[in-house]
């Protein structure tokens, strides 16, 4: 078979791979608001999510954003001080992983697993408690008197723009913290988990 034959073959195969997947339509985005008690102050998360929470002086809520398929599997359960979300079933995207957005005038602890990114933006008069499991990353902004950490699996805390005076770490399996290098660090490490001081 000639170069040119070939060459004509493999183009005919990609435009019809290409006219296939042009074929099937984006799943619309949908949202799921939940008004949250003024008490919520504990918020955990379980499975394939993007979060980001805030502190705010209006009312509490929670925003989910999703494929509208998935939107049903997507569990909120809440009591007077702690919001619980989590999948049943499983979760599958072709445009993003589901959005959460979290306004609540507090945050005591904050647990994430499963494979979720978060970003925290929090002002904490007292002790912040961060709790991650799995392949949970998070990001923290602001500040807290003081910060308690503990993280399994393959977790990672930037904490190095967060502005806290002391941090206690707990870090298991393949798990990573980092913090500002003026941050007073009392750290108890297994597995090949490593805190980080930052310039």
């Amino acid at each position: 078979m000639t170069k040119t034959k070939i060459s004509a073959i493999l183009f005919g195969w990609l435009v019809a791979v290409l006219s296939y997947s042009g074929s099937v339509p984006a799943e619309e985005i949908q949202e799921k608001i939940v008004s949250l008690p003024r008490t919520t102050e504990n918020v955990e998360i379980r499975g394939l999510f993007e979060v980001k929470l805030s502190i705010t002086t209006g009312d509490s809520s929670l925003v989910i954003s999703s494929e509208a398929s998935n939107l049903p599997k997507i569990i909120v359960d809440v009591n007077d001080e702690t919001v619980f979300v989590h999948t049943k079933g499983r979760i599958l995207s072709d445009i993003m992983r589901p959005k959460v957005v979290i306004k609540i005038p507090q945050l005591v602890t904050y647990t994430s697993s499963g494979t979720t990114d978060s970003v925290l933006r929090v002002n904490v008069r007292g002790p912040l408690t961060i709790k991650a499991a799995g392949v949970s990353k998070i990001n923290l902004y602001g500040y807290a008197d003081t910060l308690n950490i503990d993280a399994s699996g393959t977790s990672k805390i930037h904490a190095d723009t967060f502005n806290v005076n002391e941090a206690t770490v707990k870090l298991k399996g393949i798990s990573f913290a980092y913090f500002k290098r003026t941050t007073r660090v009392s750290q108890q490490l297994s597995g090949v988990s490593k805190v980080y001081l930052l310039d």
